[in-house]
């Protein structure tokens, strides 16, 4: 067994998002600082890779159909010894928050990261089986460590317009995921999103997209996030056009782009 299987477990991109959001919602409020950088890891290395750590375990089975090359499902690392790792981050996800939160709205938010995996993934509850659900976990989870940042730092409501934005944003484009998952999760009873509309989910996410920007055009902004609102929106939106034949392919394209504008907003912001 390949000790590096096991950084697998979690996502290069969404580790990637969750500590750039961090750091942009600290930036928001005031300057950055070297602690910043460990608590944005914390985040990232132990609070977002308890949550998919423990999904690779509990999706073993769905995997071995959607993708059978992942450590758990391939076999690379047994399922009891997945099972003990996820148990072991979320042991450390509900513990070093204590130690380094400046409020109880933040300590609130640290925790809610390692709950929203146990409600996601814990087999006795596994909200992932509903589709809603499941999307307005998965949209939490990306949203809370930019507010994490942002409330760590003592921002106020100043910046409510922007994060109702990211919020449609997410709500819109997460459901796109389930059209890599439908083999998967149809043959284990999961509802599944795309299953239950086929090409119809597009219309659904350029309509989210469209009400993000009418709320772009209307809520007060500060032009650096109303420019990077707008990428995301516009670059999303031609994206489900362009890959209307790769569907496949969409959500990833998507949260590539995500990654991309949000580490130019960071390091604007930081430069």
């Amino acid at each position: 067994m390949n000790p590096f299987d096991y950084m697998r477990l979690t996502r290069v991109d969404v580790t990637l998002i969750a500590f750039f959001s961090y750091l942009i919602g600290g930036k928001l409020v005031s300057p950055l600082k070297i602690e910043d950088g460990f608590v944005a890891a914390a985040i990232a290395f132990i609070s977002t890779n308890s949550i998919y750590s423990l999904n690779a375990w509990a999706d073993r089975d769905i995997d071995r159909v959607n993708s059978p090359d992942r450590p758990v499902a391939s076999g690379r690392i047994p399922a009891a010894d997945a099972l003990r790792y996820a148990l072991v981050m979320l042991v450390l996800s509900v513990t070093y928050p204590w130690f380094v939160a400046t409020s109880y709205t933040s300590l609130g938010l640290f925790l809610l990261l390692p709950l929203l995996g146990v409600l996601y993934s814990v087999p006795q509850i596994y909200l992932k089986r509903n589709a809603p659900a499941a999307v307005l976990v998965t949209s939490t989870g990306l949203l809370v460590p930019i507010l994490l940042g942002y409330v760590m730092h003592g921002g106020s409501g100043a910046n409510s317009a922007f994060f109702i934005m990211l919020y449609v944003f997410c709500l819109s484009v997460v459901p796109l995921k389930d059209i890599t998952d439908v083999d998967g999760d149809t043959r284990a009873g999961i509802d599944n999103l795309y299953h239950r509309y086929g090409r119809r989910l597009l219309i659904v996410c350029l309509l989210g997209l469209t009400v993000d920007a009418v709320l772009l055009s209307l809520l007060p902004l500060r032009t650096d996030l109303k420019v990077f609102m707008g990428v995301l929106i516009m670059s999303s939106s031609l994206s489900v056009i362009l890959y209307g034949n790769k569907l496949n392919r969409l959500y990833a394209a998507i949260i590539r782009l995500t990654v991309f504008a949000g580490v130019i907003l960071c390091a604007s912001l930081v430069f």
